[in-house]
């Protein structure tokens, strides 16, 4: 059934970086901030701040590399828990300036810290999901406790066109430009392989469907049906979901100053980051490819067919 505040909650969610949860009794933004404050994060620990959009305290985490605060304050009706950015403070109470971040690392000095510190600042919209559920948990029981969350390091990798063939091909290649796969296209169009470029071996065979009204994809592996990649329905066009052997995938579409971007989950794990295309700092390279975050090499495959279907069909609006 159509919902329009449906539509409003995912524009506030996806395009504004905002969730407004509903709440009834009294909760007060020091309930909260008691619950987390312990929490240490990439971008240092919660505090209690005045900005100048919210009457009263709000929690502040950050910023990260491109001035992104995730921010939890309260307005009459609701808990809202959101990225800022140019952010007013009014007072920023016991700033923290323990952030895990290096800002100063050059692309072309080190690009294994480069691309670690990117991925390291757009967490804060993993935190932010993280945040938002814990909030929504404890407006349901006042008795819910934070899990802190860390941030978890992964592999890196970039997905190119392959040049030298006449066919759409890709190739993803690690930091230091080694060739990991080959994707191949086939038919019908959309289709492609994964390879193992070490091996020959095939990882997964990816075939798009036609004649579904929604986005639609067919993961098979070692020739047997592995999952099924489709929208979460026809109003969702930022939402994936994936029943498979291994439990259900997500992918989420996301928008920060990095660009667009896609987290990846198995249940609540997330286990990779696509990033489709990087806009760059001041004095930096804008990448125009996909780059990948691999947080779980066991779904290294699937991250990588994910990551070719958003480049091969135009972040999947299709």
């Amino acid at each position: 059934m159509f919902s329009f505040q449906k539509v409003i909650d995912e524009y506030r969610d996806v395009v504004k970086n905002e969730k407004r949860i509903a709440y009834t009794g009294d909760i007060s933004i020091e309930d909260i901030f008691s619950k987390i404050k312990d929490s240490n994060t990439s971008f240092g620990k919660p505090r209690l701040s005045d900005v100048s959009f919210v009457k009263g305290d709000s929690i502040v985490i950050g910023p990260n590399r491109w001035g992104d605060y995730l921010i939890v304050y309260k307005n009459k009706t609701d808990l809202c828990v959101s990225v800022q950015q140019e952010v007013v403070f009014i007072k920023d109470y016991n700033k923290d300036n323990n952030s895990e971040l290096d800002s100063e690392e050059s692309y072309f000095d080190n690009p294994g810290k480069w691309f670690e510190n990117m991925f390291r600042s757009i967490d804060i919209y993993s935190l932010y999901e993280k945040v938002s559920a814990f909030v929504e948990s404890y407006i349901k029981d006042g008795n819910a406790e934070y899990e802190n969350y860390i941030y978890k390091a992964g592999e890196f990798f970039r997905l190119n066109e392959n040049i030298d063939t006449d066919s759409r091909n890709y190739l993803l290649t690690d930091i230091d430009d080694n060739i990991v796969y080959d994707i191949l296209e086939k038919l019908p169009s959309g289709s492609f392989v994964i390879y193992d470029h070490l091996t020959g071996d095939e990882m997964l065979n990816v075939e798009r469907k036609w004649n579904t009204f929604l986005c639609r994809y067919e993961f098979n592996k070692n020739d047997n049906l592995y999952g099924i990649f489709e929208k979460e329905s026809v109003l969702s066009t930022r939402f994936f979901i994936m029943s498979s052997i291994d439990g259900e995938i997500s992918m989420r579409q996301c928008k920060s100053k990095a660009g667009t971007y896609y987290l990846v989950k198995i249940k609540d794990d997330i286990v990779g980051i696509i990033v489709n295309h990087i806009v760059s700092d001041v004095g930096e390279p804008e990448l125009d490819t996909c780059v990948i975050q691999v947080k779980n090499r066991k779904y290294r495959p699937q991250i990588t067919a994910l990551a070719t279907m958003i480049v091969n069909n135009g972040n999947l609006n299709e």
